[in-house]
């Protein structure tokens, strides 16, 4: 398998119709940094214990959504527990289900973006196939072929992930991605498609969580 199957396998999936896909976020724990003299005294344990239980909690509840992507038009509507987000190319607007886009502010996140994880495979460089397809995308060289500026993802925290960023695949038999993970700084993005062809959404109102 080659950059160029996977690019043609984004097409096939992806072009010329909008694609419902559903994406879920498993927060991972920062790695702690090697061992320190240490410091704190007495309070550090209990600092410690703090931290501890307060990313527990968080980490039992994986971040789970849904939505439409068109990516021929660069452009996307996802929703998550009552709160979405349109992205319109390089634009987008966050805000409660229903909500119109001509009441809210433009903002962008970067790294909870569908199309990123899309868009970066247009960078494909280098394939490698086993259990799961692993693909290394250039972040500038997929800039250049989606004809617009990405967000660089947290995941590319060394010059040499620029150039060399893994993503991993899933196809299915007939050469259509099926699945997308992007593992980034703080958590594990998965995206997955679940249905081609589907009718375009209100891209004027932020999506029902339905």
């Amino acid at each position: 398998m080659t950059p160029d199957d996977i690019r043609a396998a984004l097409d096939r999936t992806f072009g010329g119709c909008c694609v419902r896909v559903q994406y879920e976020l498993q927060p991972k724990r920062p790695r702690r940094p090697g061992r320190r003299r240490r410091r704190g005294g007495l309070l550090r344990p209990v600092i410690t214990a703090a931290a501890n239980r307060a990313w527990a909690a968080v980490a039992q509840y994986p971040v789970l959504g849904h939505g439409v992507v068109e990516l021929d038009a660069r452009r996307c509507v996802v929703v998550s527990k009552g709160y979405g987000e349109i992205i319109d190319g390089e634009r987008s607007w966050h805000g409660a289900a229903g909500e119109p886009i001509a009441s809210l502010d433009e903002s962008r996140f970067g790294d909870l973006d569908p199309l990123l994880a899309l868009e970066l495979l247009r960078g494909a460089v280098e394939v490698v196939t086993g259990r799961e397809v692993t693909v290394y995308c250039d972040l500038v060289g997929a800039a250049d072929a989606t004809d617009g500026d990405l967000v660089v993802p947290s995941s590319a925290n060394r010059m040499s992930l620029v150039r060399r960023l893994p993503l991993f695949v899933r196809l299915d038999g007939d050469g259509h991605i099926r699945a997308v993970r992007h593992e980034l700084e703080f958590g594990t993005f998965t995206l997955e498609v679940v249905e081609r062809g589907v009718p375009d959404p209100d891209w004027t109102r932020i999506p029902d969580d339905t």
